[in-house]
């Protein structure tokens, strides 16, 4: 495509949001196009150097991953403490609906619309908006879709794929129930789905009727089967991950520990951000492999890295950080233990890692159930998370006899070669020329 192109890309501020949608619009700037980041005023430190023009506040002042941090540090039961976290974000993301809609109208009208909108699928009050202004819109996925597919089960849920129709008929019912559950945090973006003319029960399901692309930072063969009737507007593009970042200073101590071979699987272990604050969960996972014979590089997040110690045997191989460098790490480690974030997990598609996912809260329980159906991951829920049940998953994901890390490395080859952000760039230039040609 010749002509210069303008994408607005929209986003609930957190850092696995932008990390989905940053590395397609470097790819889009690297083409030459001009890409708009829009997410909330306080999130704009977090995007780089970014120039004044190129962003846009919308919608309240916040940042997901400091959401909640209110309830970690009282003493709840774990299971409610993941509970009331999840309730906030969700309650930000419905209920902040109207005020990004409205912010998005003030700034879109008139001269300075888009060629094209990108909406981070979270971003809820982003194609209601769209609609109403007459404006294409693209949406872009983590590893799953949140509309309902014959087959597939409930969004957020563990559960397998439905191999009979009786299973299948459950999951529509356990939908048409979590609609119904729902209805009070769902009306604010049912309210704007009104005014731009359309009458929506489940607000996720416009994602698979409406727009002009649908990204998903994954491969067909890390899912549940495709049914004829998925749309055909979505696309899977492999793993979302930025290119590495050359002028980044290593780190020698890191990169020496990891690169000291001992006979001992390096494991990598990590909460991401906005869940890391979970330190239960942390400490029982270290606490359980500290004695075992691994070597562990553990990312806090934002607990304090002293937090983890005292669940470590004095003999431990043990390297902790806050954060890691991903492209430095995931081509090192043999097994990642994690939350189960989109970001994350598509990082270890790309580099061919098994996973254990220890879900914490939005989808990352039908993230993991992805991995476990590719077998190239276990998935232990929060409840069942003592040293027995992780100790025997490690093993099993660390034996070579039950071939999850030869199943992962077949599933890395084909994601890196289905193209990521720079297939799903061209995927939003075609979806402004079939606009212009229209």
């Amino acid at each position: 495509m010749g002509r210069r192109l303008k994408f607005v890309f929209a986003f609930q501020p957190g850092p696995g949001h932008w990390s989905r949608m940053g590395p397609i619009a470097s790819a889009l700037r690297q083409a030459g196009h001009r890409v708009i980041a829009a997410t909330a005023e306080p999130f704009r430190l977090r995007l780089g150097d970014i120039p004044p023009r190129d962003f846009i506040a919308i919608g309240p002042s916040w940042e997901e991953d400091k959401l909640g941090r209110a309830h970690a540090g009282k003493r709840r039961p774990l299971v409610e403490v993941l509970q009331r976290r999840s309730t906030a974000i969700a309650s930000h993301f419905f209920g902040s609906a109207s005020e990004v809609s409205l912010d998005l109208v003030r700034l879109l009208e008139g001269t300075s619309r888009p060629d094209l909108l990108v909406f981070d699928y979270t971003l809820l009050g982003g194609p209601p908006t769209a609609e109403a202004l007459g404006l294409p819109w693209a949406a872009v996925f983590g590893l799953t879709v949140p509309f309902h597919v014959t087959g597939w089960p409930p969004f957020g849920s563990h559960f397998g794929y439905a191999r009979s129709a009786a299973l299948s008929a459950r999951y529509r019912a356990i939908d048409r129930s979590i609609v119904r559950e729902n209805r009070k945090l769902y009306a604010p973006v049912q309210d704007l789905w009104r005014r731009a003319g359309r009458r929506v029960a489940d607000p996720w399901l416009p994602y698979g009727r409406l727009g002009r692309a649908g990204i998903v930072g994954s491969i067909p063969e890390c899912e549940f089967p495709l049914s004829t009737r998925f749309p055909r507007h979505i696309r899977y593009v492999g793993p979302l991950v930025e290119d590495r970042d050359a002028a980044t200073a290593p780190d020698r101590e890191l990169l020496t520990f990891m690169r000291r071979r001992d006979g001992r699987p390096l494991i990598h272990v990590t909460l991401g951000m906005t869940y890391s604050e979970t330190a239960p969960i942390l400490r029982r996972i270290t606490g359980a492999l500290g004695s075992e014979p691994v070597r562990l590089i553990i990312s806090t997040g934002r607990l304090d890295e002293a937090s983890v110690g005292s669940a470590l045997s004095p003999s431990a191989r043990v390297l902790v950080r806050r954060t890691v460098p991903h492209f430095d790490v995931m081509s090192e480690i043999d097994l990642l233990i994690c939350h189960g974030g989109a970001g994350t997990l598509m990082k270890a598609l790309h580099f061919g890692v098994p996973v254990l996912v220890v879900p914490l809260g939005a989808e990352q329980r039908s993230n993991g159930a992805r991995f476990v159906h590719a077998r190239t991951g276990k998935m232990l829920l929060p409840a069942r998370l003592e040293t027995a049940s992780i100790q025997r998953a490690v093993h099993a994901l660390l034996d070579a006899g039950r071939g999850y890390a030869r199943a992962a490395g077949a599933m890395g080859e084909k994601a890196r070669l289905a193209g990521g952000a720079r297939y799903a760039a061209s995927l939003l230039e075609e979806a402004c020329e079939r606009r212009v040609t229209s």
